[in-house]
């Protein structure tokens, strides 16, 4: 069997807010969030490259299939499971229309986006360090690398 190397996934930046900023709902609500997320992974699969939940935002870098890389559905679908989870608490989610996605170039880009979403607890006043908001995959990129050898 021949091997041949597969490209890299396509790598997208992307913000979703809601509409009340001063709203608590995503980081009050992480779990549902969470689970809604998985959800939208089994049907349309990408990967979690980076991501921070802040209380009426979030950002991330997806991975997206290289044999399906549209993120418009996955958006959808993500916020139509998130509000089904939330059904029973009585709350939805007020997303603004705009997602303001940006497919990253390099590895230049990659790296300062990476950046962008660890600090921003920090640059909002939410946590002193990044590593002190727990709605962040700052933790997952730390206990990879503490692992290595």
């Amino acid at each position: 069997m021949i091997s041949i190397p597969q490209p890299p996934a396509p790598l997208v930046f992307f913000t979703m807010r809601l509409a009340d900023p001063q709203s608590d709902l995503l980081t009050a609500h992480a779990g549902p969030l969470r689970a809604a997320m998985r959800a939208v992974r089994r049907v349309r699969p990408f990967e979690i490259d980076s991501i921070v939940i802040l209380p009426a935002a979030l950002h991330a870098i997806w991975a997206l299939p290289m044999n399906d890389p549209d993120l418009a559905p996955r958006l959808e679908l993500f916020r139509a499971q998130f509000d089904a989870l939330l059904a029973a608490s009585d709350r939805r989610a007020d997303w603004l229309e705009q997602v303001w996605p940006h497919p990253l170039a390099d590895d230049a880009d990659l790296a300062a986006h990476r950046a962008m979403i660890h600090q921003t607890p920090v640059m909002q006043g939410l946590a002193p360090r990044p590593e002190a908001w727990q709605f962040s995959s700052i933790h997952r990129a730390r206990d990879v690398r503490a692992s290595l050898p």
